[in-house]
């Protein structure tokens, strides 16, 4: 039996047939189990309702429906929101006399399609309750309660690459090669990011709008954007980017599909040379770079915006990936450690968004990999491996500026490995110099560009300078108490946080923990003395340096806290701090493919339960 299931699984077309099973068996699910509502119920179809009645009590609009008793699959109306931006309300279905919540929604007065709301139950009442506004604000037309057969693609895509995931797991075990991990990255995090992608709604990521807006421009060949530049916008839409949570977001998948549909109609209408700032301005254009060839390859296909959208970000996650697994095929020796911080699903969530943070994070990974490698390898290294490090240097810090002490990684390589001990010091002064001199430019550009966000009160950059130059010890006790006060909530938000998609929760957190430290454990590699003094001056110097840049531009002057220190923050540091713990002393007396087995598992299971949240949080 062993046997045979070893022949079939190292079949040749083997992976062709996983991929057509795991689709047969989603196409099966959405089209015959999800619809068995549809099928067992008499009731199909659509009935218009016009037995409403409105009420206030306690400054509460409570909009009251009543129908036949029936199974209702969804709720659907236009809705009128004659107050400013957006009102909450939740909708209840009334079961044997009881109101049971179904889901809280957004009414607002911008964007102009139906509300859905998936009902689910067998009832002949349903309440929608706006929360502080007055009879006269909301007014709902058009209501229909149907009953419909329908294909949820979205359902399908989680559904058939969650199941390819795991029976390609499953695989691993009766193969008779170890398997590679650069592969399996590629394939976890392009199909995992690839559903993030077009899972998320727009802006679901943090401050994706401004993201967006940087990319856009760049789409546009506006490769340095001020305050008054123009580029060409469908004219519609503008409102839908200024106001990004003023939308309604879809809740249900036809709902989504609605959503697409009037995007894609209205930006096909009218264009004109539009203004649309963002706080990303000060940041140079390379982060933005590769979201912005998405868009831009987007328009020269005919694309409509909202595919011009997701294909940016698609083109991200797919960076992303590229980038981090050479990463892994480079550094055999750490190679565990960069796959398994490379497939936290809070970063592969991030390479799915228009984020810079993915750019940062991808190269920070590959500029410690390429370090290793060239100290590792046999040859002296020349002036073209030079140029390569360098370049790779700059990119983790080219929009982050904060990370420049990475260039500090270039002592990590012994003299030995230079041509000669001259050439190995001239490359040690002139790389950090070439590195400060990118700082400084960077740092004027986004002086001369000027920070373009939300006011916050007691905000003044250099009364803050001066104050951190007078008191330096408070200064260093703020940033102490920062870590010391929240160091678990920024570690675990950094892990498992998936924007307002909603979070994964504690046990995949201590998942992550527990398998860093194996692929630490694992690595079975000592550090000179002199590496973990450097690794430690890039990680010191790394956090002052994001810290006091948050400090300057978005805290009261003298702050007790560092307010707004994310642990999306620390993420390039991580690779460098992990390394720290590895020794040759603590072995696991396990075979090396078991082990390989474990990782690609725990990090398969992670990126589906992050795939399966976002859509039971956001599409309920």
């Amino acid at each position: 039996m062993k046997k045979n299931l070893k022949k079939i699984i190292n079949y040749k077309y083997f992976n062709v047939c996983l991929i057509l099973f795991s689709i047969l068996v989603s196409l099966f699910w959405v089209t015959i189990i999800d619809n068995i509502h549809y099928f067992k119920n008499d009731f199909k179809g659509n009935e218009e309702i016009s037995n409403i009645t409105y009420s206030l009590e306690d400054n509460n609009l409570i909009v009251d429906i009543k129908t036949d008793k029936k199974y209702i699959y969804e709720l659907e109306f236009n809705g009128e929101n004659k107050t400013s931006d957006y009102i909450y309300y939740n909708s209840y279905a009334v079961i044997d006399g009881k109101d049971v919540l179904l889901q809280q929604e957004k009414l607002s007065n911008i964007y102009d399609d139906k509300n859905i709301i998936h009902i689910g139950k067998n009832t002949s009442e349903i309440k929608l309750i706006f929360t502080k506004v007055n009879s006269g604000d909301v007014n709902l037309s058009n209501l229909i309660v149907s009953n419909t057969y329908q294909i949820n693609i979205l359902k399908m895509l989680v559904i058939g690459v969650s199941l390819y995931l795991l029976l390609d797991l499953l695989s691993i075990i009766f193969k008779d090669k170890k398997p590679k991990l650069y592969l399996y990255f590629l394939k976890i995090s392009i199909l995992t990011g690839f559903i993030i992608a077009i899972l998320s709604p727009m802006y679901y990521s943090l401050d994706e709008k401004e993201h967006f807006v940087r990319a856009y421009n760049i789409s546009e060949f506006n490769f340095i954007k001020t305050k008054n530049d123009k580029v060409n916008w469908p004219v519609l839409v503008g409102p839908v980017i200024d106001n990004p949570y003023t939308i309604n977001i879809p809740s249900t998948y036809r709902a989504y599909v609605n959503n697409f549909k009037y995007l894609d109609e209205i930006s096909k209408k009218d264009y004109d040379l539009e203004i649309h700032n963002s706080s990303a301005e000060p940041y140079l254009f390379p982060g933005y770079l590769i979201s912005g060839v998405g868009i831009f390859v987007g328009k020269m296909m005919g694309l409509s915006f909202p595919y011009q959208f997701y294909l940016g970000r698609i083109f991200n996650t797919v960076f992303y990936a590229l980038i981090v697994a050479f990463a892994i095929k480079l550094c055999k020796k750490y190679a565990k450690i960069i796959f398994a911080l490379g497939l936290i699903p809070g970063l592969v969530f991030q390479s799915a968004s228009y984020s810079a943070d993915m750019f940062t994070n991808a190269f920070a990974l590959l500029a410690v990999a390429l370090t290793i490698y060239y100290r590792d390898k046999k040859e002296k290294i020349d002036l073209k491996n030079l140029i390569i490090l360098t370049f790779c240097y700059l990119m983790v810090f080219i929009t982050k500026i904060a990370y420049f002490p990475i260039v500090l990684l270039i002592y990590l390589i012994p003299n030995s490995k230079f041509k000669n001990k001259k050439v190995a010091k001239l490359a040690k002064i002139i790389i950090p110099l070439i590195g400060g001199l990118v700082f400084g430019l960077a740092s004027l550009y986004a002086k001369y560009i000027g920070i373009v966000q939300w006011p916050r009160e007691g905000v003044n950059s250099s009364l803050q300078l001066k104050y951190i130059i007078t008191n330096p010890f408070s200064y260093v006790y703020t940033m102490y108490k920062t870590l010391q006060n929240s160091l678990v909530s920024i570690t675990n938000v950094l892990t498992t946080n998936l924007g307002y998609c909603g979070s994964m929760g504690e046990i995949d957190f201590l998942l992550i923990v527990g398998i860093l430290v194996m692929a630490i454990a694992s690595s079975n590699e000592d550090l000179r003395k002199i590496d973990k003094f450097v690794l430690i001056i890039i990680i010191g110097s790394s956090i002052v340096a994001a810290m006091s840049s948050m400090y300057l531009s978005f805290n009261a002057v003298g702050n007790s806290i560092v307010d707004g220190f994310q642990g999306r923050y620390l993420v390039p540091i991580l690779l460098p701090f992990l390394l720290l713990f590895t020794t040759s002393k603590f072995k696991i007396d396990i075979e090396e493919k078991k082990i390989l087995i474990v990782l690609i598992g725990i990090m398969v299971l992670l990126n589906i339960h992050a795939i399966v949240t976002i859509f039971l949080n956001v599409y309920n």
